[in-house]
Order: C-alpha cells, then sequence, then structure tokens
C-alpha cells in the first residue's frame, strides 16, 4: 500500500473518531436532558428506564471513541518520531538534507572563529592552544609543560609565584 494512502487513511480515520465523539456527546447531552425533563414531567418509568440504557450505551461507545482516538494519536506520534510520516515528500527531504549541510557549515565556521580567537589570546600570553582531538584528550600531545606557565598579572590577593608542577600521570 502507499504511504500516501496510509496517511490519508490515518487523518480520515481520525476525522471519522472526532466526528463519532462530537455526535456520541451530543446524543448523550440530549439524552440526559430528556431524563431530566422526565422529573418533572411524570414520565412513565419505562421511559427513563429506556433513557437510562441509552446513555450507557452511549457512554460506553463514546468511551471506545475516546481509547481509539488515543491509540492513533499515539501511532501518529511513533510515525512522527521513527520518520515514517511525511517521507514522500522529495521537496521535505531535499530540504532536510539541505539543511543538515547549513548545519555542518555554520558549526565549521564556529570553530574556526572560535579557534583564530584562542589561538590569539594563547599566543598573547605567551602559550599555545589547539582544538582537542582524540590523540591530545589522551595527553599523547602536550603543548607545554604545566610548569612553564607564567603568572598573569592583574588583581587578585596572590602572591604572583608560578604554579607547582603537578606530577605526571
Amino acid at each position: 500500500m502507499d504511504r500516501n494512502q496510509d496517511n490519508a487513511n490515518l487523518l480520515d480515520t481520525h476525522n471519522r473518531l472526532t466526528a463519532d465523539i462530537v455526535a456520541r456527546f451530543r446524543t448523550l447531552t440530549m439524552l440526559a436532558t430528556i431524563q431530566a425533563e422526565a422529573s418533572t414531567q411524570n414520565v412513565d418509568p419505562q421511559t427513563i428506564a429506556v433513557t437510562g440504557m441509552s446513555m450507557q450505551m452511549e457512554f460506553e461507545g463514546l468511551n471506545s471513541s475516546v481509547k481509539e482516538l488515543l491509540a492513533l494519536s499515539r501511532r501518529l506520534k511513533e510515525l512522527w518520531l521513527f520518520g515514517r510520516l511525511g517521507d514522500e515528500d522529495e521537496r521535505a527531504k531535499a530540504q532536510a538534507e539541505k539543511l543538515d549541510q547549513d548545519v555542518v557549515r555554520v558549526a565549521e565556521l564556529v570553530n574556526s572563529i572560535q579557534g583564530n580567537r584562542y589561538t590569539k589570546l594563547a599566543e598573547e600570553n605567551g602559550g599555545v592552544w589547539a582544538f582537542m582531538t582524540a590523540a591530545n584528550s589522551r595527553n599523547e600531545v602536550t603543548e607545554a609543560p604545566l610548569t612553564q606557565i607564567a603568572p598573569t598579572p592583574g588583581p587578585g590577593t596572590g602572591t604572583g609565584a608560578a604554579p607547582t608542577p603537578m606530577p605526571a600521570p
């Protein structure tokens, strides 16, 4: 079966269930009105009994329609999350691919700008900066030993002495 057909069937089912819920609610309110009026007009017990049974049946139908609508809603959410809803639109696919490419390009530009700023900042302060990679995150590549860190002048109550070197791991 075609996915367009599946999606159309799901929407038709949604519309049918919504209409059924509205119709059953309307019938319930009409039956409740009849039963309320019956107590003031001294209607025979058979009419009241039939109205009560009709209300019970309509309520059960309303309850089952609401459950079906909730199940349909859950199914639509699953289809939406797992990407099977709306896949038939080629324009949407192309737009999603372009968006992914744009996201990658923007990430590259932001990383480049940050890299340039951090490199300049590190060089101004006598240090070296590099992007963290898998190699230098495992301490295989070290740019400068920790004993070469110079104190920076600035406000504070410290002595200005260089930090003590850390033991090697």
